[in-house]
């Protein structure tokens, strides 16, 4: 940004005291807008050298303005480093300790700090990690085009546009991907014009339109592949969380957060698990299957309180990658894999009516569960395909 700024110290003649002394005010010119601000000194008229804006016979009071100057270049140094287009109002709001105009970053931080309070007990951690990943991308959109930050009101359909070319170009953002992080800056407006930092909606011209892809499931077969093996105990115990996950569908969170008060004996005689899905709050009332309650017997008082005992979504993953390559089984098994193997091998494909399954899983919306049925039409159209000539 061009700056053309300027100090004018001088006094305030009209503004005589009793003692007949004169304030000291600055006039502050910075592109073109002026700003005038008191600097509660004082001098007679006699002692005021206007050309060079001092006084002839008081250093204290010099001192006192070359500080206060300095100050002020100090202030518009931060704010050039911060933001773009600043005003001279900016600058005296800042100078006067008022809160800035909100800026795209300030707003993106704000609202991570209020999610950071929250977590676990509201929000997961890799929900928060979604708005840091935001704030990242943000962050680099603007370097990338030679930006420091935006107020927040100046966010609009343009810059929305840009910022989804950005990462589709210069990211490693999937199509899905980038929508995911434009649907998380969404939230960041929709929270500023709550707030009436924003008067419009930069996202109502948007639409967002994420591409079908491929959830991976383990069949039948590769599911008892992986039941049946026998493993060393560290991998066993891996194992024995998935294979749970794959008869219950719950997601890696729910199984960790699993506790005995979650298994209740229903009116039909039956055990359950009534629990709430940490990702959405939503509630999940599953029937215990015989080969999930077995797991959860086999490990029945090992843990204070606990149904299984600790090993992290990552050490999980690592070994399923072992245990997959042992069972000869050439597909990504990473935990969640469980829950789409529970959707469709274990009860779609065993006509379980989609609106049960969906109300195991917990989806809000059965559309999300109709995905897995779709996946389960086009297995059936490619296995036809196999006897299509007979």
């Amino acid at each position: 940004m061009n700056v053309k700024f300027n100090i004018w110290v001088f006094l305030k003649k009209g503004k005589i005291d009793n003692n007949g002394l004169c304030p000291i005010y600055m006039r502050i010119k910075l592109n073109g807008e002026c700003i005038e601000k008191a600097t509660k000194l004082f001098s007679n008229q006699n002692d005021w050298n206007t050309k060079n804006q001092r006084t002839r016979n008081n250093d204290l009071t010099n001192l006192e303005i070359e500080s206060q100057k300095a100050k002020i270049y100090n202030t518009l140094s931060q704010l050039l480093d911060e933001i773009d287009n600043v005003t001279v109002y900016d600058l005296k709001n800042r100078l006067n300790k008022k809160t800035v105009r909100p800026t795209i970053l300030s707003e993106i931080q704000a609202h991570n700090q209020e999610m950071e309070s929250q977590v676990p007990s509201r929000y997961s951690p890799g929900t928060l990690k979604n708005y840091l990943t935001l704030l990242k991308h943000v962050t680099n959109f603007l370097s990338f085009e030679n930006r420091k930050n935006i107020y927040i009101k100046n966010v609009n359909h343009g810059f929305i546009i840009r910022f989804q070319s950005f990462l589709l170009a210069h990211t490693n953002c999937t199509n899905n991907g980038a929508i995911k992080v434009l649907q998380s800056l969404k939230k960041i407006t929709t929270r500023s014009r709550a707030f009436g930092f924003m008067q419009h909606d930069p996202f109502s011209l948007i639409k967002f339109k994420k591409k079908p892809f491929a959830r991976g499931f383990l069949n039948l077969e590769e599911l008892n592949k992986i039941e049946t093996i026998n493993l060393p105990p560290t991998l066993e115990r891996a194992r024995d969380l998935f294979v749970f996950s794959c008869y219950t569908g719950l997601s890696y969170i729910d199984v960790d957060k699993l506790r005995e008060h979650h298994i209740i004996k229903g009116s039909d005689g039956l055990l359950w698990i009534k629990t709430k899905r940490k990702k959405t709050n939503s509630r999940c009332d599953i029937p215990l299957l015989k080969r999930a309650e077995r797991i959860i017997n086999k490990y029945n008082g090992k843990y204070t309180n606990r149904i299984f005992k600790k090993l992290t979504n990552q050490r999980v993953n690592a070994y399923l990658k072992e245990i997959a390559a042992m069972c000869g089984i050439h597909k990504r098994v990473t935990f969640h894999l469980a829950r789409h193997t529970f959707a469709t091998t274990v009860t779609l494909n065993n006509n379980i009516p989609i609106e049960t399954v969906s109300k195991m899983l917990g989806h809000s919306r059965i559309n999300t569960t109709q995905i897995y049925a779709k996946l389960l039409d086009k297995k059936v159209a490619k296995d036809m395909l196999k006897i299509r000539y007979l």
